[in-house]
């Protein structure tokens, strides 16, 4: 499959759903009574075909428990990695979820969080180390309690071969699925209103997860039953794998979602593992009623509940009327609310439920439209700002005391206007002027709704419908609240190489919404010395730079150093920016970042001449091999008349994916020319100019711990003495994996220089190779150093200063 071709990428964060299929969705799915929660590790891990079809085909309310927010993973858009990457995923997996559409639950709702996804795991027990088992247990039991679910089934197989941390959180839900009925689990739980809840049952996925990452030992076990996921769901003319897509195209940071035709669909098969009651057939629910009807039936024909199911059968025929179905969803929820519930337990959340939905669709179709806009979407904590509401009434009614409450994110009540009377097909307008937060945004909310957007601030509407309270949200633009005043340096990390200078100078930018002038200062290491001491300016909101010259002392060591800067005005000081991330797909984001720029001071020989660099998606180290006294000229595309040019190529992570012609490369290797390649991919258009395969799939040609040992076999040659010695400590101080993506075999051309061994023993041959190709020379590394690189570990700048200007 050509990816370039095949990829669905969405145009805008806009919900694709139409307010007719919306409306549709709102009345199918008031006669079912299914709840179902699947659990997975990361942001995509959810199974989206078949919870599509729950949710579009059977009614269902569904919901995802996310372990992590997917700090660990790659970024195929952009330069985010860390906590970064993971508000971008999280962005990326409430857009997905909306699209489905179903709730979402993370249980990483912290920056400093015991469950945080820190990269690649072979198995649960090395992510068990990493992980606080205990807390993730509690978030799984505190929203099954929550959310009362008749069905849970985890993403993913406890097969070795799969992910650790999907391994994980399968096994923390089959835990979690009999604690959340033990009234002797978490009893902190019961203090808050919750109460204990046995899910009727647990499912596992049948199907194999094997493939280009995962490598399962094991078959996937015995369907028991399968969703449809391959019919046409007639309102929109496509299957559920084809909705699926749709909703996977907002993981863009993935590379996911692609463009399938209705041939292109499969059923999706589960195996029951567990089921509270016992029932001859292994079907979806266990035998217990999926619907309102069913339930009517079980009951012996309870009056008002079957009145409900009457009145909603007829709601389903009087689709898209919408006067008919507020006069219908009114005599509906008089119904509902006299059901007696008290004799079971399950009847009883699924009714609290309906009430719910039911006043979603009345509140819909009321006829009244409210559309609130902001001065601004970047906003500063604690100036003056002002919302616009904008009311219509569309139908032939009176509104009587309409309220609005804006509120920020922690539900402070910051306004409220007050409307007292809008006539039938009248229009009205009011200003709410507020005083911005003195708290800026904060991206980890443990919970996001259909109705609630993970936003900086949130306004309530309070009116009523015949008699009925209504309370709803308003869709505010998605908002962004920074600090008073926003600091930090262009180069948050960088090297200080001895063999080229002691001093550098350093730019740090200043932004706010502080009136009058700021003092702007550096605090050095002891010993260092910093010029200017302190720059004055007059602070704006528009972005300012003050530059300072830093100076090491003549006897520094070889040591990782700290730079902060701050800015004071009186008695105040700030030291820190609201980073913002933003992409079309996505809602706004960002975090706050303390203002440091952290320095490594080295002392290695670098290559004297310009080289060549194609970077890949995922680099961000050019500043950082700057800072060593590298020279780079960044190329586009691989011509004959680019590489003429040089001697020496560097081509980035997934570098070759970035451009199509790569005809040119292998003459020039031939003539002389040196390329120097990171880690790819086996689809990332990868072409040697000799025979080398990347291991696939990719789970068996990775080791995933940092500090690994590294063997040395040949441990004479030039690339590993010439022109730095790499010993021992070239290996240590890294971070996150020692290297993916490994090749697997390679031609005569090439040898193996570096042997890796991970946990289990395995030994690694191919993490990096140099091979003589003609005149020139091919090396590949495997090992994870663009990424050491960005971080300034000491021993990633004299291996690749050695990778840059060894020759032959």
């Amino acid at each position: 499959m050509d990816n370039n071709k095949q990829r669905k990428k969405p145009t805008n964060s806009e919900l694709n759903l139409s307010a007719l299929e919306q409306l549709w969705l709102q009345t199918n799915s008031l006669s079912t009574t299914l709840t179902f929660l699947q659990t997975g590790a990361h942001p995509d891990d959810e199974t989206t075909r078949a919870l599509s079809y729950l949710s579009r085909k059977m009614g269902a309310r569904v919901a995802y428990f996310c372990a992590v927010r997917g700090e660990g993973g790659q970024n195929s858009i952009g330069k985010e990695k860390g906590t970064a990457i993971g508000l971008l995923r999280s962005r990326e997996m409430e857009q997905a979820a909306r699209h489905v559409p179903m709730e979402l639950y993370w249980s990483n709702t912290d920056f400093d969080t015991t469950i945080r996804d820190f990269g690649f795991s072979k198995n649960p027990e090395d992510t068990f180390q990493n992980w606080d088992k205990e807390k993730l247990l509690e978030s799984l039991v505190r929203v099954i309690r929550e959310l009362k679910p008749n069905v849970i089934s985890p993403t993913m197989l406890d097969i070795e071969g799969q992910h650790g941390q999907h391994r994980a959180v399968t096994q923390a839900t089959i835990e979690a699925y009999s604690l959340a009925a033990d009234s002797t689990a978490f009893p902190e739980h019961f203090k808050q209103g919750l109460s204990v809840w046995q899910a009727n049952q647990l499912l596992l996925p049948a199907w194999s997860a094997s493939g280009g990452t995962y490598d399962e030992a094991l078959p996937p076990p015995k369907a028991h039953f399968e969703l449809a996921t391959d019919i046409i769901l007639p309102i929109w003319q496509q299957n559920s794998y084809q909705l699926a897509e749709e909703s996977r195209q907002y993981h863009q940071s993935q590379q996911m979602g692609f463009q399938v035709d209705s041939q292109f669909g499969v059923k999706t098969p589960f195996h029951v593992l567990k089921e509270h009651y016992e029932n001859p057939l292994p079907v979806l629910g266990a035998g217990v009623p999926l619907s309102l009807n069913d339930w009517a039936k079980s009951l012996n024909m309870d009056i008002n509940l079957q009145s409900c199911v009457n009145i909603i059968q007829q709601m389903q025929s009087s689709f898209p009327e919408h006067q008919k179905l507020k006069e219908q969803a009114l005599k509906a929820l008089h119904c509902l609310r006299n059901v007696d519930t008290k004799t079971n337990v399950y009847l009883e959340a699924h009714l609290a439920f309906k009430e719910v939905q039911l006043l979603k669709l009345i509140a819909d179709i009321s006829g009244l439209f409210v559309e609130a806009k902001l001065e601004s979407n970047s906003l500063y904590c604690l100036e003056s700002s002002s919302l616009t509401v904008l009311f219509n009434n569309t139908q032939n009614s009176v509104f009587d005391n309409i309220q609005v409450h804006l509120y920020d994110q922690w539900n402070k009540p910051l306004t409220t206007v007050k409307l007292n009377h809008l006539g039938a097909f009248e229009e009205a307008q009011k200003n709410m002027h507020f005083t911005v937060p003195s708290r800026e945004f904060y991206p980890l909310q443990r919970y996001v709704s259909l109705q609630n957007e993970n936003n900086a601030l949130r306004a309530e509407l309070i009116y009523q419908v015949d008699g009925i309270d209504i309370k709803q949200n308003i869709s505010i633009p998605p908002v962004i609240i920074k600090p008073e005043v926003d600091i930090s340096f262009t180069l948050s990390a960088r090297y200080l190489n001895l063999k080229k200078e002691r001093s550098f100078e350093t730019e740090v930018k200043v932004s706010g919404n502080r009136k009058g002038h700021v003092a702007v200062s550096l605090q050095a290491p002891k010993g260092w010395t910093v010029t200017p001491s302190s720059a004055e300016l007059n602070l704006t909101k528009h972005e300012q730079t003050v530059m300072f010259k830093v100076s090491a002392p003549n006897d520094v060591n070889l040591n990782a150093y700290t730079l902060s800067a701050n800015v004071k005005q009186g008695k105040k000081q700030w030291n820190s920016k609201f980073q913002s991330i933003d992409y079309q797909h996505i809602y706004a984001t960002g975090y706050t970042v303390t203002a440091e720029q952290k320095i490594q001071v080295v002392d290695c020989v670098v290559p004297n001449k310009s080289v060549a660099c194609l970077t890949g998606a995922t680099d961000d180290y050019l500043l950082q091999l700057k800072s060593l006294g590298i020279t780079l000229d960044v190329i586009n595309e691989l011509t004959p008349n680019v590489l003429k040019s040089y001697d020496t190529l560097l081509v980035g992570s997934l570098g070759f994916a970035s451009v199509q012609e790569t005809e040119a490369l292998k003459p020039w290797i031939l003539q002389g020319g040196r390329m120097v390649s990171l880690y790819h991919r086996p689809h990332d258009n990868w072409n040697p100019p000799s025979h080398l395969v990347i291991g696939s799939p990719s789970f068996r040609w990775r080791v995933t711990q940092e500090d690994s040992p590294v063997n040395y076999l040949v441990p004479d040659s030039p690339l590993l003495n010439l022109p730095n010695v790499l010993d021992e400590k070239t290996w240590q101080g890294w971070h996150k994996d020692r290297g993916l993506y490994f090749a697997k075999e390679w031609g005569n051309d090439y040898n193996p220089l570096l042997e890796v061994i991970d946990a289990e023993g395995i030994r690694y041959n191919g993490s990096l190779l140099y091979g003589k190709i003609g005149n020139g020379e091919h090396i590949h590394c495997s090992l994870l150093l663009g990424y050491q690189l960005e971080r300034v570990v000491s021993g990633a700048a004299s291996f690749i200063a050695n990778l840059l200007t060894y020759k032959v």
